[in-house]
């Protein structure tokens, strides 16, 4: 019983830092997407994750995991915002092009 529990706990402390960090990406991607800078999101969770973290306020194993993940989702954050503002570097496939011939020779 005394397993099972200690499992139980592990996997709400789990769940609970992905709800957490998820929660702060989503408000954070948001508040920076309406200004038009997406890419400025990353920086500033890192900001506000190590002021928290200087301040102690970070304490807990589930602000530990949350910090974590969120550490690791802010890189992606930034490249994710850069490709957004300034356009895919993909190239475009056949039929997608625009100007006057749309790709015909």
């Amino acid at each position: 019983m005394q397993m099972l529990s200690d499992l139980m706990e592990a996997l709400g402390l789990v769940l609970g830092s992905f709800a957490v960090a998820a929660a702060s990406v989503i408000t954070v991607w948001s508040a920076f997407g309406r200004s038009h800078h997406p890419e400025w999101s990353a920086p500033a969770l890192l900001i506000a994750l190590s002021l928290a973290i200087a301040m102690r306020l970070v304490r807990g194993e589930l602000l530990s995991m949350a910090a974590i993940l969120l550490t690791i989702a802010a890189p992606f954050m930034w490249m994710e915002g850069r490709r957004r503002k300034h356009g895919s570097k993909a190239p475009a496939g056949p039929g997608t092009r625009r100007g006057p011939f749309n790709g015909r020779t």
